[in-house]
């Protein structure tokens, strides 16, 4: 799968201790993040299916 560079910004005080626990796990922060946004798209998107699948159903 191929890689796409993300720029965001978080509070400099959540990026030390990002870098610090994925140093101290042997883990990239790439690696990481991808990983968590994995697991929130895997829990929010059913329910923004259900959502989208409601709405349709409401304009019938």
């Amino acid at each position: 799968m191929s890689k796409s560079p993300i720029n965001l910004s978080i509070e400099e005080s959540l990026k030390r201790r990002l870098k610090a626990a994925c140093a101290m796990q042997g883990r990239d922060v790439s690696s990481v993040v991808s990983e968590l946004v994995e697991e929130w798209l895997e829990k929010i998107e059913p329910q923004l299916v259900q959502q989208a699948f409601q709405k349709e159903n409401n304009k019938n």
